[in-house]
């Protein structure tokens, strides 16, 4: 008798558990292979084994989040609905300039408050490099300094040391033409002048000292209480000279914001200018 070959090369883990099948390995014998349904899986951070076996079908769920590269930092890398496997670019401020802080990309200041403009980028603090648990912004001005705040006061933590006092102007001047001067008792006396312009005194002159060291010593001191128009102002010549009282009255001047006065010498001048 003759053998009978069955045809197909099915094994037993080819045809699912519960079903029967005819081939080299067996005639009508019952296969093995697992019957898992159908499978549906979602983004995971870890990986998710496929069981062996046959599956109805299925639905891998999409990433989801709508983040771009700008919005994560740079050398990390995500994946959203822009894609996968993404770098991002998002640059993370250190503070290299000053540990825990990253200067202001620009300043307004209004009443009473300061408004500071962050660069863009990641303010968090990963490492040490950054102050240790906080981020901060800071901007320089050269004028903020407790020699520019009033003694007693305190902008933004920093406490003034400023005692405030009378105005004051110093500087030199060139004795201009001489002119005509006009004295208490109306003569006149010819005399080089002095011109200083571009004072700021608010409430009035004090006193004017004017001191030239050129051909002989002049320390020249006008006094304050009869500076107005057409009024006697005092001269003092410490030179050797008697002193002599002029009246405010053209070429000589007094203002706010500066002066013609008489002196006894042509040349140059120190001035001080004490306000009220």
């Amino acid at each position: 008798m003759a053998d009978i070959l069955l045809p197909g090369d099915a094994g037993f883990a080819d045809v699912l558990s519960g079903k029967k099948f005819t081939s080299k390995n067996g005639y009508n014998v019952a296969g093995t292979m697992v019957e898992n349904g159908a499978l549906n899986y979602n983004p995971s951070t870890a990986a998710q084994n496929i069981p062996a076996g046959h599956t109805t079908g299925g639905t891998v769920n999409p990433v989801t989040g709508s983040a771009v590269a700008a919005h994560v930092l740079s050398g990390e890398g995500f994946s959203s609905v822009s894609g996968i496997g993404q770098s991002g670019s998002m640059i993370r401020r250190t503070g290299a300039e000053f540990p825990g802080y990253e200067r202001a990309g620009a300043v307004m200041g209004i009443s009473g408050r300061v408004h500071l403009y962050g660069p863009p980028g990641a303010y968090i603090d990963l490492t040490a490099d950054q102050g240790g648990g906080h981020f901060g912004l800071f901007s320089d001005d050269a004028n903020f300094i407790a020699a520019n705040i009033l003694n007693g006061k305190t902008i933004f933590g920093l406490a003034g040391s400023l005692i405030q006092g009378k105005p004051y102007a110093s500087g030199t001047a060139s004795t201009g033409a001489s002119g005509s001067y006009t004295t208490l008792n109306g003569s006149t006396l010819m005399a080089n002048g002095v011109t200083v312009s571009g004072l700021n005194m608010p409430n009035g002159i004090a006193m004017i000292k004017l001191y030239s060291w050129s051909a002989a010593t002049d320390v020249t001191e006008y006094s304050v209480s009869n500076f107005s128009s057409n009024t006697a102002a005092k001269i003092m010549s410490y030179s050797g000279s008697a002193p002599n009282i002029y009246q405010v009255i053209a070429p000589a001047s007094v203002s706010n914001t500066g002066f013609t006065l008489p002196v006894n010498y042509s040349g140059s001048y120190t001035y001080e200018v004490y306000g009220l």
